[in-house]
C-alpha cells in the first residue's frame, strides 16, 4: 500500500501540497489528476524519498519514507518501478542495454537469465524483435521509448509502478496501446499503480479510482462512473476542459499568494 497522511510541502514558503491524504490500496490503480502546478510531480517525488514533507507521513510497503535514510531507502524505491514522461532512457546504451541496466546492477536475477529477462519485457511492450533490442534510443520513435521505458520499469519484478503522464506526445493511437499495457501490466503482474497524467481517456481506461489534487488538496476521490457523474464544479470543468469556471489561472490563486500550512 501507498499511503499519504496529512502531507504538507512548500517551496521558498509558496505552498504546493496541503494536508494531502489519500491510500492507493493493494493491487489498486489509482490516478492522481491535477491541472499544471497543482503537485502531483511532488506528490511522486514524496513517495520516492527525493524529497520530505514538511508535515505529514508518507507510507510505502509499511516504511515511513521521510524517516529512512539513503541505505534504508534504496532497497525500498527497489521495489517501484517508474516509467518517466520522457522515458528516460539513456542514449548512449542500445535497448537491450537500457532494459539490463537494472537487471545488472541489482542482481535481481542471476546474470545468465538476463537476457531472457530482458526479452520477456520487451516481448510484453510488443517490442520483442531482435532488431529492436540493437536499436539506440535516436533510433526509436516516442511511443517506442515509452515502451522501452515501461520494459525496464517491469524488469525488476517491482511490486509498485508509478507513472509520470505516460501519454504525453503520443498520438491518439498510441496513446491507447500504451494505456492498454498499463491496464494488462496491472493485472498480470498484479502491481499497486499511481499514475498523474492530464489525459481524460486514459485515466477513464486505466483508473480503478480517480484521485483530484487541486490547489495543494485533495478535493474529490472516486471511481471512474462518480468522477463522470459528480456535480462537484470543479472536477466537472477540469474532465470536460471548460474554459470558464472555478479553476482559475495559476497566478490568481493562493500559490501567489504565498499562504502557509494551516
Amino acid at each position: 500500500m501507498i499511503s499519504m497522511r496529512g502531507v504538507a510541502k512548500s517551496f521558498r514558503g509558496m505552498p504546493v501540497l496541503r494536508n494531502v491524504t489519500f491510500d492507493v490500496n493493494e493491487g489498486e490503480s489509482v490516478v492522481l489528476l491535477g491541472r499544471s502546478g497543482s503537485g502531483k510531480s511532488v506528490t511522486l517525488r514524496n513517495i520516492l524519498g527525493i524529497i520530505k514533507p514538511d508535515q505529514g507521513k508518507v507510507i510505502v510497503d509499511n516504511q515511513n519514507v521521510s524517516e529512512l535514510d539513503l541505505d534504508e531507502l534504496y532497497p525500498l524505491r527497489r521495489k517501484i518501478g517508474m516509467l518517466f514522461q520522457n522515458a528516460a532512457l539513456w542514449d548512449s546504451m542500445n535497448v537491450y542495454e537500457n532494459v539490463a541496466l537494472a537487471l545488472q546492477h541489482h542482481a535481481v536475477v542471476p546474470r545468465r537469465e538476463i537476457p531472457a529477462r530482458v526479452k520477456e519485457c520487451l516481448t510484453l511492450v510488443g517490442l520483442g524483435e531482435d532488431s529492436i533490442a540493437k536499436r539506440m534510443p535516436s533510433e526509436l520513435s516516442g511511443g517506442m521509448k515509452k515502451r522501452v521505458g515501461l520494459a525496464r520499469a517491469i524488469a525488476v519484478f517491482p511490486k509498485y509502478m508509478l507513472y509520470d503522464e505516460p501519454t504525453t506526445g503520443l498520438d491518439p493511437i498510441m496513446a491507447s496501446i500504451i494505456d492498454k499495457l498499463i491496464r494488462e501490466l496491472n493485472t498480470s503482474l498484479k502491481v499497486t499503480s499511481l499514475t498523474i497524467t492530464h489525459d481524460m481517456n486514459s485515466a477513464f481506461t486505466i483508473a480503478d479510482r480517480i484521485v483530484m489534487l487541486h490547489r495543494g488538496e485533495i478535493i474529490f476521490s472516486g471511481s471512474v462512473d462518480e468522477v463522470k457523474n459528480s456535480d462537484d464544479p470543479v472536477v466537472h470543468q477540469f474532465i470536460h476542459g471548460d474554459p470558464d469556471g472555478p479553476i482559475k489561472p495559476i497566478y490568481t490563486d493562493h500559490y501567489e499568494k504565498r499562504q502557509a500550512h494551516q
